[in-house]
C-alpha cells in the first residue's frame, strides 16, 4: 500500500504493508512537520532574509555567513596581454565567507584608475601577472569579518591596500591583513574617491621631492605638471618653500589652459606656462628672477623631457618617474657632455619593496596629514564600476587634469 501525504513544504510517500499503519504515517508526518516549522522560525529570527534584500546591513553579517559560504562579486580582471579595453573582460565570481586566521574579508567601496593598471595589461610594467588576474594597485575598502588571528583590524573599519599588493578592481575579496593600510576614523571624512587614490601619486610626490635633498629657496623645474602626480608636488614643494617651474602639455581635453596655468597657480606654482612657451624667448623672462633649477623632473618623456633638461642647472639631476607621452625619453649627449648632468629613475613600487612597513606607514600617515590638516587637494574624476568601458576610452585620451576613479557600487 502506498500512502502519499503533503506537509505543505514537500510530498512524503511510504510504502506500507498493511491499511493498518495509516494512523502510524500520520504522526510521522506530524513531527516532520513540527521540526521543519521550528527551522524556519529560527532562520527568520536571525535576520537572514532581511541581509539578502539589504546587502548593506552589515550589522548581523555574521548571521549571513552561517547560511551562505560565497559572495557573488562583479570584477574587471585581465583575460589577455593587450592595449587598454580589449586586455579586459567584466565578470562575475565567488568569493568565500570562509577566512584563513590573518585574512579580512573586504567590501571594495572605490578603486583608482592607474597608468601601472594598463602598463601591467601590455606586459610592460616592471613586473608582470599572468591572464586572467585582477587590476586595481589602488582603492578603498570596508571591512566586513576579520580572522581570529586579525590584530588591528576589526568590522566596518575601512583600508587601503599597499601599493600593487591586491588587485581592487571588484566589489568584495579576501586577502591578509597585512597587506592594507587602516584608514583613521578622522580621515573618512576626506570620502572614498580621495582615499581610493592616494597611495599612488600623493605617495610618488612626496618621495619624489624628500629623497631630492631639497631645501627651502631651492628651485625645480617639472613637466606633466598638471598631471596628479605634478600637481600634488606643487602644494608639497609650496609648503616647504621650494619654488617651482611647471610645464604642462597643450590643450587638456577637460579644461582650457587658462584653467589649468590658475589652478596650478592657486595650488602654489610659482612659474606655470606649456612646453610650447617654454621654448620661446618669452620664457626667459618668466623665470629671469630664479637661479637654474638643481632638479628636473619627467613624467612624460619624448620632446618634453628635453624642456626640462636645458634648463638645468650644471650638475642638476634629472629624475624619470613616468612616460606619459608613451615615447622613449630623449637625453642630448651635449648636456650631459658640458652640464655633468645626472639621470636616474624612481619607481614607487621598488621603494615598497626596498623600505619596512613601518616606513611605509609613515609615508601613508604623512599623505593623511597633507589631506585632514593641511588640505591639500585631489583633482578626481568618478565612474561607476558597471560603465568601465566609458571609463576606459577616458582614460585613453591625453593631457587629462584629474585622475580617474570607479565607484564600486551604485547607489
Amino acid at each position: 500500500v502506498v500512502s502519499t501525504q503533503s506537509t505543505g513544504w514537500f510530498t512524503i510517500t511510504i510504502k506500507k504493508k498493511k491499511a493498518t499503519q495509516k494512523k502510524k504515517t500520520k504522526k510521522i508526518i506530524v513531527k516532520i512537520k513540527m521540526k521543519i516549522s521550528k527551522s524556519i522560525t529560527r532562520v527568520n529570527n536571525s535576520n537572514f532574509f532581511n541581509l539578502k534584500r539589504n546587502s548593506n546591513n552589515y550589522n548581523s553579517f555574521s548571521s549571513i555567513r552561517k547560511y551562505s559560504t560565497t559572495i557573488t562579486t562583479e570584477v574587471l580582471r585581465y583575460k589577455k596581454w593587450a592595449t587598454y579595453e580589449s586586455a579586459f573582460e567584466f565578470a562575475k565570481e565567488e568569493v568565500s565567507t570562509k577566512i584563513g586566521p590573518k585574512e579580512v574579508l573586504l567590501k571594495v567601496l572605490a578603486a583608482g584608475i592607474n597608468h601601472a593598471d594598463f602598463d601591467l595589461a601590455k606586459g610592460s610594467y616592471g613586473f608582470s601577472v599572468k591572464p586572467p588576474s585582477i587590476p586595481g594597485v589602488e582603492g578603498v575598502a570596508e571591512v566586513l569579518a576579520v580572522g581570529s588571528g586579525v590584530k588591528n583590524l576589526k568590522e566596518k573599519d575601512w583600508v587601503v591596500p599597499r601599493f600593487a599588493s591586491v588587485g581592487m578592481w571588484r566589489g568584495h575579496l579576501v586577502d591578509e591583513e597585512s597587506k592594507f593600510f587602516k584608514v583613521p576614523e578622522n580621515a573618512k571624512q576626506l570620502g572614498i574617491e580621495k582615499l581610493a587614490a592616494m597611495t599612488t601619486t600623493p605617495f610618488t610626490a612626496h618621495l619624489l621631492l624628500t629623497q631630492s635633498n631639497l631645501k627651502e629657496g631651492d628651485v625645480i623645474i617639472q613637466n606633466a605638471a598638471n598631471g596628479s602626480v605634478g600637481n600634488f608636488l606643487v602644494q608639497i614643494a609650496n609648503e616647504k618653500k621650494i619654488k617651482t617651474i611647471n610645464l604642462i602639455r597643450e590643450k587638456p581635453i577637460d579644461a582650457t589652459d587658462v584653467d589649468v596655468i590658475e589652478s596650478l597657480k592657486k595650488d602654489g606654482g610659482y612659474v606655470v606656462c606649456t612646453n610650447e612657451i617654454s621654448r620661446k624667448p618669452i620664457f626667459e623672462k618668466m623665470i629671469s628672477d630664479l637661479p637654474a633649477p638643481i632638479v628636473g623632473f619627467n613624467g612624460v618623456s619624448g620632446s618634453a623631457a628635453v624642456d626640462v633638461i636645458r634648463r638645468l642647472a650644471p650638475s642638476a639631476t634629472l629624475i624619470n618617474y613616468g612616460g606619459a607621452s608613451m615615447a622613449p625619453l630623449q637625453i642630448p649627449n651635449s648636456y650631459f657632455l658640458y652640464k655633468n648632468l645626472t639621470a636616474k629613475g624612481f619607481w614607487l613600487y621598488k621603494w615598497t619593496q626596498e623600505n619596512s612597513v613601518e616606513e611605509q606607514q609613515k609615508l601613508f600617515d604623512t599623505i593623511i596629514d597633507y589631506l585632514t590638516k593641511k588640505q591639500f587637494r585631489l583633482y578626481l574624476e568618478r565612474h561607476h564600476f558597471v560603465n568601465y568601458n566609458a571609463a576606459l576610452n577616458r582614460f585613453k585620451e591625453s593631457h587629462k587634469s584629474r585622475r580617474l576613479v570607479f565607484v564600486m557600487h551604485q547607489k
